[in-house]
């Protein structure tokens, strides 16, 4: 009886070290900005998405494996989450590890979306799925909408090549 215990002990001290657990940065919008002008010479696709918006959910692995789709480019796949602050923890972070994504995460954590939304797009009414397509800090597109794959890839193609 000792054996399997201490098999199972062992193993569960073991899985935490081999899984690599997703980290979303929580920050105001402010602090998004600041953050996304300081990243420069790629290509910066902002993809805002919440664990409780269909088409969201669909679309987002297209853009978790982008980079996979264009490794000649340089393109940094951010993931905005606008779920409930008090709903990050125990939606967000799950969501992402269980979904293995592999993009970073930022979470917004402005209490009023009418604050920030004309900042980010004057003609975003606020839905979601929503992305805002970036380089060396300037705006160069936004979609309001699920994206398909061949979509999303079109659009990075076109703006990597009239950079």
């Amino acid at each position: 009886m000792r054996f399997p215990l201490l098999l199972v002990v062992s193993l569960y001290f073991q899985v935490p070290g081999s899984v690599k657990a997703q980290v979303i940065h929580r920050m105001s919008f402010d602090g998004m900005e600041q953050r996304l002008h300081g990243i420069s010479d790629s290509l910066v696709v902002l993809n805002f998405w919440a664990t409780w918006c269909k088409p969201c959910v669909e679309e987002l692995p297209y853009f978790d494996s982008a980079p996979d789709r264009h490794p000649d480019r340089p393109l940094k796949i951010i993931l905005v989450n606008l779920d409930f602050n008090s709903r990050v923890s125990s939606l967000a972070e799950p969501f992402v590890v269980k979904r293995k994504v592999r993009s970073e995460v930022w979470h917004l954590d402005d209490t009023d979306p009418n604050t920030w939304i004309n900042r980010l797009d004057p003609a975003w009414s606020g839905a979601i799925p929503a992305s805002a397509f970036y380089y060396n800090g300037k705006k160069l597109d936004f979609r309001e909408g699920q994206l398909t794959q061949v979509e999303l890839d079109q659009i990075i193609q076109r703006l990597s090549e009239h950079r």
